[in-house]
């Protein structure tokens, strides 16, 4: 390999960093601040708030940095940044539990309506009876049994409504294996999840099936997220209904597809930010970006 390649820079020390930063963008770090480069990673101290300091870019695209600043004024702002990432944590971590809770509350509710299944362990045979089918006859969808939470597995959804369509298909299909793996602690096809949650390991062990209503203790946000997307038009509002106090349908009972496609937008927007607070990422930047292109947001979900 070329010991020298255009366009990367090259590692630096934190004294080379330190003096770099003078030189180049004209902050200047006192010794008591040193520690920071230290504690932090470089580019999570000074790339999400240099732009705080630049006056625009010179005709080879490079920040102009006017006045020297010392690098307190970026702890400033960092610092403010810490608090406002430490409220919203408590919100999304207060949403992410109801919409887990609700989620898997409702569904439990329709297998004990609609199948009388009181102890909701049916979708253990569900999900194997589908992935066993599924094996044979993916390429004929139109036979498939799905399980009552997945009756969309194969849809995307638009603002008109939804279409068939093989988007991240495989994704959820792996979904279903992990879920069948947490709620039996057995292997299917080649998932195999050793889950450490105490919850679902006890009904595990003691009952051979873990009941349905366990199964969120295990799956992020976005696993959550996408069993939503899976669920029938009428389980989703009725989620809807108890996340938002509002309904899917207008008043002329029909369902307003686009409403649904907002929702899940901001479901997204929601599981980004949380991953971004969650691995001590800039929030700033995220929220810049969504402000400066919000049609970003429901094309990305």
């Amino acid at each position: 390999m070329s010991k020298s390649i255009p366009n990367h820079k090259t590692y630096k020390t934190i004294d080379e960093q330190i003096k770099y930063l003078k030189e180049s963008k004209k902050i200047i770090v006192d010794k008591e601040d040193e520690h920071w480069f230290i504690d932090v990673n470089y580019i999570t101290l000074i790339n999400p708030y240099k732009d705080f300091l630049v006056n625009g870019k010179d005709s080879n695209g490079n920040h102009i940095y006017p006045n020297y600043v010392n690098y307190k004024e970026l702890l400033k702002i960092m610092n403010l940044e810490l608090q406002f990432s430490d409220v919203l944590y408590k919100d999304i971590r207060n949403f992410e539990r109801k919409f887990k809770n609700v989620t898997f509350s409702i569904l439990c509710k329709r297998y004990v309506q609609e199948q009388q299944d009181i102890y909701c362990l049916n979708y253990v045979n569900e999900i194997y009876n589908f992935n066993n089918q599924y094996s044979i006859e993916k390429n004929n969808k139109s036979i498939l049994k799905y399980p009552m939470f997945c009756t969309r597995l194969f849809n995307t959804l638009t603002k008109s409504g939804y279409i068939e369509k093989d988007y991240d298909s495989q994704s959820r299909v792996d979904l279903l294996q992990k879920i069948y793996c947490l709620g039996t602690g057995l292997k299917i096809d080649d998932c195999k999840v050793d889950t450490k949650n105490k919850l679902i390991t006890h009904y595990v062990n003691r009952n051979r099936i873990a009941p349905l209503w366990t199964i969120p203790n295990a799956l992020t946000l976005g696993e959550i997220s996408m069993i939503f997307s899976m669920l029938d038009e009428s389980i989703q509002n009725e989620i809807y209904c108890v996340m938002q106090n509002k309904t899917f349908f207008n008043k002329d009972s029909k369902f307003e597809y686009q409403k649904l496609s907002k929702y899940t937008g901001k479901i997204e927007y929601i599981r980004n930010m949380r991953n971004v607070i969650n691995h001590y990422e800039p929030i700033f930047p995220t929220l810049v970006a969504t402000i400066n292109n919000k049609a970003k947001l429901i094309k990305s979900s």
